[in-house]
């Protein structure tokens, strides 16, 4: 299971991330696309060494490895740039897709790419659902694991298993009073159906 942050601040978040990390097989995406490098530096660097094997940068990428970091996400506007920079250096290497076609004609160097919207977007208001996703009988690309995003929530979860390798969490979680609990309950209907 992948948690997106928000792209602003978050009240406890890297508490919040931490407990987050405390469950097996999540990973956090750090979506922070206004943060000078320093602000990223120092929000990574609250992390055990540990906890920086599931962190995933969507920005500030070229200084991953200086930072500890081994898993790096770009997004769907510098794919391309991923690709000339060496996704080799990296364990783990992932982007954004909005299409069946897109997600298809990945270089199999991506390791994973989340697909978004499958459901109308809690985060991103004016992010609808693109009922094409939910054709997973167009996926030719098998080399990718397939991430669902967008508007996944407990009522929904489910839906998903048969079809997608992993989900990605957003508003679901942090736009919720109770983020850990709204989390405990999305990772508890992932893992156990």
């Amino acid at each position: 299971m992948r948690i997106v942050t928000l792209p602003g601040p978050v009240d406890n978040e890297d508490a919040l991330i931490r407990q987050f990390l405390s469950c097996p097989e999540v990973v956090i995406h750090i979506r922070k696309p206004g943060l000078e490098s320093k602000a990223m530096m120092r929000l990574v660097d609250q992390f055990t060494p540990e906890e920086k094997k599931q962190l995933v940068l969507h920005s500030c990428q070229d200084l991953s490895h200086e930072w500890g970091l081994d898993r790096v996400h770009y997004p769907s506007s510098i794919r391309d740039e991923g690709l000339d920079l060496g996704l080799h250096k990296y364990a783990y290497v992932s982007t954004s897709t909005h299409s069946w076609a897109e997600f298809n004609a990945l270089d199999s160097r991506y390791h994973a790419a989340f697909i978004s919207p499958v459901f109308p977007s809690i985060s991103k208001t004016d992010y609808r659902e693109n009922a094409q996703l939910h054709r997973t009988d167009k996926r030719m690309n098998f080399s990718t694991s397939l991430i669902a995003l967008g508007g996944i929530s407990k009522e929904n979860i489910h839906s998903l298993k048969s079809d997608f390798d992993d989900v990605a969490l957003c508003g679901a979680i942090w736009l919720v009073q109770d983020p850990f609990a709204a989390f405990e309950t999305c990772y508890t209907l992932w893992h156990n159906h």
